[in-house]
């Protein structure tokens, strides 16, 4: 007979022997994906028999994590700011990382920092650049309940899942979904544009993780030659697209604060300010576009 904490301590053996760094809590999701019962159930209750079909599917889906497929992308799912986001092959699964993004304009809302934009979001009118699972966009609508957005893809398929997500977590009313690069289908002028655009270098591509190199969809990895071309079209596109005080909030690899904060300043933003993750590394550059401040 075959027990759950069987089942838990093959996958946890597997996935260390491979060397993956969060074997446990892969093994733990895993076992939930194949047999339904959460950490909780797989710690009172090792001795639950543990059916033909539910070991077979762990097996199944511990063969893709072994050969590098993330388990969010086994899932269909990724939990983003306490929220489950569905993925689709045209979206980057979204990182705890960006959800520092969240916090600032939560903290720029709270703190009247946008023009028009009472401190609990009302008056606040959004884009959302690549806007992939629509994970910011629709966080953003949940976390402000007055708010509205215009989340932006160049992938029509990424679009279709932002949708669902919207619609799933009951912001769908709130945000309107738009087709095109960069900021060339946004129209007028706006409090706040946010992005988490591609940047990384085409030439250091092949050497990310396979989690990243052969699951996240390349549209949303690939940067250009040296990692900025997102960065140049949207601050070339910056004070065209913002009222007089908006703010423009981009996040970025660990080594670009310096040279993303320049380009923007060399746009004509003011007040630039490179922000860090929790683990300290740079993570957001900011500005505002020039003109009455809120």
């Amino acid at each position: 007979m075959i027990r759950l904490g069987d089942l838990v301590a093959t996958a946890r053996q597997a996935l260390d022997a491979a060397g993956i760094a969060e074997a446990g809590l892969d093994a733990v999701w895993l076992v939930e994906l194949a047999t339904g019962c959460g950490r909780l159930v797989q710690m009172t209750d090792a001795d639950r028999p543990v059916t033909v079909a539910e070991a077979t599917r762990l097996q199944a889906n511990l063969a893709r994590r072994l050969a590098g497929e993330p388990v969010g992308r086994i899932a269909g799912v990724r939990s983003f700011y306490g929220r489950s986001f569905s993925l689709g092959p045209a979206t980057l699964e979204p990182r705890a990382d960006t959800e520092c993004l969240i916090d600032l304009v939560l903290r720029l809302v709270a703190d009247g920092g946008l023009p028009g934009v009472a401190a609990d979001g009302a008056g606040l009118d959004f884009v959302d650049i690549g806007t992939g699972s629509g994970a910011i966009a629709v966080t953003l609508l949940a976390e402000l309940p007055a708010a509205r957005g215009l989340a932006t893809d160049v992938a029509a398929a990424a679009l279709a899942v932002a949708r669902a997500n919207a619609d799933q977590l009951g912001v769908g009313d709130r945000l309107r979904l738009a087709a095109g690069s960069y900021l060339e289908p946004v129209p007028g002028r706006w409090p706040l544009i946010v992005a988490n655009p591609p940047y990384i270098a085409t030439g250091v591509i092949a050497s990310l993780a396979p989690e990243v190199r052969l699951f996240d969809p390349m549209l949303a990895l690939d940067g250009g030659a040296d990692g900025l071309v997102a960065y140049r079209a949207l601050a070339a596109g910056a004070l065209a697209h913002l009222v007089p005080g908006g703010v423009l909030v981009v996040e970025i690899g660990f080594d670009q604060g310096a040279v993303v904060a320049s380009l923007l300043a060399a746009a004509g933003l003011t007040e630039i300010a490179v922000t860090a993750d929790l683990a300290g590394c740079d993570r957001l550059v900011s500005g505002r576009a020039p003109g009455q401040n809120p």
